[in-house]
């Protein structure tokens, strides 16, 4: 590579919203049931009784929870479900670790939380791999108001999946719920208009509320079940800050991180020694990894099953 690669947003490039694809999910639903509203205003006031008679007040419970099985089904999908993408090995060391379920969210909606990250900063042959189809280049703060370039490794959490699994199931059956009670609901029905509107909004909300409470106990469950999930080398050895390593695994450019290029999945990690400074760390620490475990080739990667 010719120089240093930009920190930050590249030249030319337009960084996505990392949670686009959860509000295009709900505006789909939302809109289905603008639609189901639209309907029932062109039919008149006499219709919105009479849907609140068949259940509508209900079925509007019922709606509110399936937005969150919807949501918690798409985050499982996000997180667990393999990613397509070339295989590569880089090298240097690790700057910092970011633990999974590290936000407070994670405790109410635990099928968000991400893998553990490993923030691996790269020996100065891996720079072109930081900068290949990115939006974005992650850096460390050093050299000041240079930085060194990174790859955000993840490494797949037991946790994380099972959480999302349980929350899964929990909003699951926070959807049963929603319908038993919407079976309670619907034979109150509503007394004028306004009151009928109010009723659905409120039931809406109970039934989102029952479903999250759901999902945020299956996956407290999940989680718990199993057990620590703090990122390893291949022969066992826990990562730790200092590390200086050799990672295989999927490179990503993703939009959860600025379109950033990501590892997503580490494996086959090999830990070479370590820094014997504290970090934050740049390029010069990385570069006292004189040989790494990367194949000086890029036909010569290896294939992870």
């Amino acid at each position: 590579m010719s120089g240093r690669p930009t920190c930050g947003v590249q030249p030319g490039q337009v960084v996505n919203d990392p949670i686009t694809d959860i509000l295009a999910l709900i505006g789909i639903l939302s809109g289905i049931g603008s639609a189901i509203v639209g309907a029932v205003k062109l039919a008149g006031g006499a219709a919105t009784f009479t849907l609140a008679g068949m259940g509508g007040i209900g079925l509007a419970g019922v709606a509110g929870a399936l937005v969150v099985f919807a949501v918690c089904g798409y985050m499982l999908f996000n997180r667990c479900a393999p990613r397509e993408g070339g295989v590569r090995c880089w090298a240097g060391a690790v700057n910092a670790i970011t633990e999974s379920f590290d936000s407070g969210w994670d405790v109410v909606f635990p099928s968000g939380a991400m893998h553990p990250r490993v923030d691996v900063v790269v020996k100065s042959r891996f720079w072109d791999l930081t900068t290949q189809g990115a939006g974005f280049v992650a850096c460390s703060p050093v050299p000041v108001g240079i930085g060194s370039p990174m790859i955000q490794t993840f490494y797949k959490s037991k946790a994380v999946c099972a959480a999302g699994v349980g929350a899964l199931t929990g909003a699951g059956v926070g959807v049963a719920v929603a319908i038993a009670v919407a079976i309670a609901i619907a034979a109150i029905g509503c007394a004028t208009i306004i009151l009928c509107l109010f009723a659905l909004l409120l039931a809406a909300i109970i039934g989102a509320a029952i479903a999250l409470a759901g999902a945020a106990a299956g996956g407290a469950i999940g989680r718990a079940l199993a057990g620590d999930d703090s990122p390893h080398a291949a022969d066992g050895t826990e990562l730790s800050t200092g590390h200086l390593i050799s990672v295989n695994g999927k490179l990503l450019t993703m939009k959860e991180f600025e379109l950033a290029n990501c590892g997503w999945w580490g494996e086959g990690t090999t830990i070479h020694g370590s820094v014997p400074t504290p970090g934050p760390y740049s390029d010069l620490e990385a570069a006292q990894l004189i040989e790494d475990a990367c194949p000086l080739r890029d036909t010569d990667q290896p294939v992870i099953r």
